[in-house]
């Protein structure tokens, strides 16, 4: 029943073949897809460098192989190439760069191409122009005769230069700063005991997949605080340019869309859906079908409900009901599929559905009746992976995973295991991410007796995965982060300090402990946060009062 109910869609369009943009760093020299490199002399070399990135919204591009032909004259310079076979996830960047060493002179045409490892999916690439012309000559003295024998030549002293060049060198407002949820369970609920999975808070050790290209640093320099609405539980979703901040006021869930970085967000804000409950915040993210839509999953108050917004004909789809009687949702729409879970009764409940109109049957990827709650859904490469949090021995809250192939879920693995066995904690709605196989999670630790953030991260090739963990900070407590450039290892992360409650901007490499360094975001009061971004921007609201969201925009 479970493979009649969840198989996976057969989209005829639905090609996960991601889309390719390449930008030459000498963008003169490009025109209709063709990169032209010149004049260059026989025996010399020219270099082309080009960024490329997955446009995509949610489709991964496979790379099979990447070269250039002819070659000789054209070649792939390595050294500053950061370009790799594999998985090459949506938003994702990396370099390439291309020479043309003519040895004769003559015109020379070829392409670089990326071929996929999709036989459906078509080459993407940049044809290629190169003249060869011939060396520039070097004079060479000719002695001459000189018929008067007492004649003497004069040396004549010819002056060489030599070019050095020379580097150039908010206003405090008050709330109530509750951002603990608790969730009582009930006491014949547990745990299953067979989760074997162990963990190390202060583990230094690196995960052992490769990525597959080299990231753009995580280094938002500079932070503007340009948006304020009238909402609170606010969520961000960040693709390419296209920045949206949803919240909920008690009376309506609205959003505040940008579509030119976060830099301005026109006449807003838009409402999405009537909303009766103001605790939950709502999941929201960005969704690439035909047009540009934004969906969001949200709690109404004894359900969750699903829309979705059509930024081009400006029109509202829905709401529609997913999961009755639940909350705390969770909601991803990944290659044509969208993916929702939330808390109920029996516990983390998921469901499925190709149009936000109807949904699968309810399954329960930690067992029915199992005491987890605040799922969160990550998917890639290996899969679509959903998390629960629950109480486990000594009254700890345990977060573990569980993978679904399109067919069935695997069998639950933990994910972090709480590291006293004194404290009362609870997590939170965590983040996750999956690049190429590894799942990465980001959350806070609200101990009684100490309080940090840290991410956790395994190898999902495994059939029953393990993490490590590394502390990104202690005295903080809620956390929203994000990988800025999938598959690499660093993050940006914000988070609200148990010392002065302000927003706290982390970064660093998620495997490397003390790596990460701290910029005050707001200096204000704060009780509730929300982020995500690339390696372009990064964008992050913070609650400072009822009803009062601050927006940031920080950029490299």
């Amino acid at each position: 029943m479970l493979a009649a109910v969840f198989a996976r869609p057969a989209l005829a369009w639905a090609k996960e073949c991601g889309k390719l943009d390449f930008r030459p760093a000498k963008q003169l020299q490009f025109k209709d897809g063709v990169y032209y490199f010149g004049k260059i002399p026989a025996g010399t070399t020219a270099s082309a460098s080009f960024t490329v990135e997955n446009i995509d919204l949610h489709y991964s591009a496979d790379f099979a192989s990447i070269e250039v032909m002819p070659d000789p004259p054209f070649a792939i310079d390595t050294a500053g190439t950061t370009c790799k076979k594999g998985e090459f996830v949506a938003g994702a960047t990396c370099t390439i760069v291309v020479t043309c060493s003519p040895t004769i002179d003559g015109k020379f045409k070829g392409e670089l191409t990326f071929t996929s490892a999709i036989k459906e999916c078509a080459k993407k690439g940049v044809k290629l122009h190169c003249n060869g012309v011939a060396p520039v000559g070097t004079p060479t003295a000719t002695a001459t005769a000189t018929p008067t024998a007492t004649a003497t030549p004069t040396a004549t002293a010819t002056a060489t230069a030599t070019v050095t060049t020379t580097p150039k060198a908010s206003p405090s407002a008050t709330g109530t700063a509750t951002t603990t949820i608790t969730i009582t369970p009930t006491a014949t609920i547990t745990a299953t005991a067979t989760f074997t999975g162990t963990h190390t808070a202060t583990s230094t050790a690196t995960p052992t997949a490769t990525a597959t290209n080299t990231p753009v640093p995580a280094s938002y320099s500079s932070c503007t605080n340009n948006l304020t609405a009238s909402f609170q539980h606010p969520d961000v979703t960040v693709w390419s340019t296209n920045v949206a901040v949803v919240g909920t006021d008690g009376t309506n869930l609205t959003a505040f869309l940008s579509f030119d970085g976060g830099s301005t967000f026109g006449s807003m804000p838009i409402t999405l859906a009537a909303d009766t409950d103001s605790t939950i915040k709502p999941a929201c993210k960005w969704r690439l079908d035909v047009n540009y839509k934004l969906d969001c999953a949200y709690y109404t108050g004894h359900d969750i409900d699903w829309v979705s917004y059509d930024t081009v004909s400006k029109t509202v789809s829905g709401p529609n009901t997913a999961i009755s009687t639940s909350n705390f949702p969770a909601y991803l729409p990944y290659n044509g599929v969208l993916y929702l879970a939330g808390y109920n009764s029996d516990g983390v409940a998921f469901t499925q559905s190709t149009d936000g109109s109807s949904w699968s049957t309810l399954v329960y990827p930690f067992g029915q009746g199992n005491n987890f709650a605040v799922p969160t859904i990550a998917a890639g490469i290996k899969g679509v992976v959903v998390t629960g949090q629950g109480i486990a021995t000594g009254n700890l809250q345990d977060i573990v995973g569980s993978t679904y192939n399109g067919t069935s879920f695997s069998p639950p693995y933990n994910v972090y295991i709480a590291p006293t066995t004194n404290d009362s904690v609870f997590f939170g709605p965590t983040n996750t991410f999956m690049a190429n196989t590894q799942l990465f999670v980001f959350a806070g630790d609200s101990g009684m007796s100490s309080s940090f953030v840290f991410g956790a991260y395994g190898d999902l090739n495994a059939s029953m995965p393990t993490f490590k963990t590394v502390q990104i900070a202690t005295g903080y407590l809620p956390i929203d982060g994000f990988l800025v450039n999938p598959p690499s290892t660093l993050f940006a992360a914000v988070g609200i300090s148990a010392v002065n409650q302000w927003a706290g901007l982390y970064q660093g490499d998620i495997t490397i402990p003390g790596s990460a360094t701290l910029m005050d975001l707001n200096g204000v009061t704060t009780y509730q946060i929300a982020g995500d971004g690339n390696a372009s921007l990064g964008y992050f609201a913070t609650v400072t009062g009822e009803n009062a969201t601050s927006g940031y925009l920080c950029k490299p």
